[in-house]
């Protein structure tokens, strides 16, 4: 029953996935892996919290990976990592604590929290109200927005504006603020949940023109500037060329990708982006990490140039390949429709 559950290929214990599918395998893996070691270790009573005194182990399907790169069968991979379990249960007892696992966070849907929605509001009602300090740190976040505005539309008075996975709309709150006599239309693509509680703040606001919508449709063709801020790695869909192309399709003039994650030199992959800082609050969002040269060839391919390439420190915390390095990198890129350019 284990070794059907247990995928044999090694890549399924690395934390680097093929496909979507995989990935959830590796999470099925884990909790397999858990039940074979109850009998030596037990699993922690809650979730997310440890029993006062207690050692976690965190199982996140790929604990055999040390073992399958020695080609060893599974059922002596399985024996050998409980061995090593009975080990480091040994260890935790001379120190009179007791040992327990539990799953590191599963890969779970997009975590809508009408919080979360909430707090961010705030902030826009902070950005609109001229409070500076927000405005400012927004405007970091925002400045590739800012710079097609600038160098590509010159400042045009009346612009459109797509933003492909937008939130509740803080880059507009942002944009507007620093471009007070700019004439902007502003539509976000978001799901129903977030759309609802953002709709229901903008409405009392009707002086500003942001819209939101479940999906961009012929109408929202030939916008000035598609945006699409650090949402690019979220696109799971298998035809993930059919999806940009999509995008692409939209004719808009300029195409920002802001703070989005790739893995230059590596080839395209899934693995979960863990967030939280501690076990009780953390969660993980299954996420594709792209060979940066594949985006930028698609969308060469499909009538745009990129016009700058900007890497940035990275800010989030991936499963990585064990010893295998790679280079998980935040990139800002910004393309212009062939036809655009002066």
């Amino acid at each position: 029953m284990l070794e059907s559950i247990i995928d044999k290929d090694t890549a399924s214990f690395s934390g680097i996935y093929k496909t979507a599918t995989d990935a959830y395998k590796a999470m099925d893996s884990a909790k397999a892996l858990g039940e074979f070691i109850s009998d030596v270790i037990p699993q922690a009573p809650q979730s997310s919290k440890a029993p006062a005194g207690a050692s976690i182990i965190c199982l996140q399907g790929r604990e055999l990976y040390q073992y399958k790169k020695q080609e060893m069968p599974l059922d002596q991979a399985l024996e050998a990592f409980k061995n090593t379990m009975k080990s480091a249960k040994l260890d935790e007892e001379k120190k009179q604590r007791k040992l327990y696992w539990m799953l590191d966070p599963e890969i779970s849907d997009y975590p809508f929290s009408k919080e979360q929605t909430g707090r961010d509001i705030k902030e826009i009602t902070k950005i609109l109200s001229n409070d500076h300090p927000a405005a400012y740190e927004k405007y970091q976040t925002s400045i590739e927005l800012f710079y097609a505005y600038q160098k590509v539309l010159k400042n045009k008075k009346d612009i459109r504006v797509l933003d492909y996975g937008g939130y509740c709309g803080i880059d507009y709150a942002s944009f507007k603020m620093s471009f007070p006599l700019t004439n902007v239309e502003y539509t976000i693509k978001e799901i129903p949940q977030v759309i609802k509680q953002s709709e229901a703040f903008w409405n009392t606001l009707p002086e500003h023109k942001i819209s939101f919508v479940e999906n961009f449709t012929d109408k929202d063709r030939d916008s000035d500037i598609l945006y699409i801020g650090s949402t690019l790695q979220y696109i799971i869909d298998e035809d993930w060329k059919k999806k940009i192309a999509e995008l692409a399709n939209l004719n808009a003039k300029c195409i920002s990708i802001c703070k989005t994650y790739f893995s230059p030199g590596f080839t395209s992959h899934f693995t979960r982006q863990v967030f939280g800082r501690d076990a009780e609050n953390a969660y993980a969002i299954l996420c594709r990490l792209f060979n940066i040269d594949d985006v930028i060839n698609l969308f060469e391919s499909l009538g745009y140039q990129l016009l700058f390439n900007h890497k940035i420190p990275p800010r989030h915390k991936f499963d990585n390949m064990l010893e295998l390095k790679i280079d998980y990198s935040l990139h800002d890129l910004l393309f212009v429709k062939n036809e655009a350019i002066c």
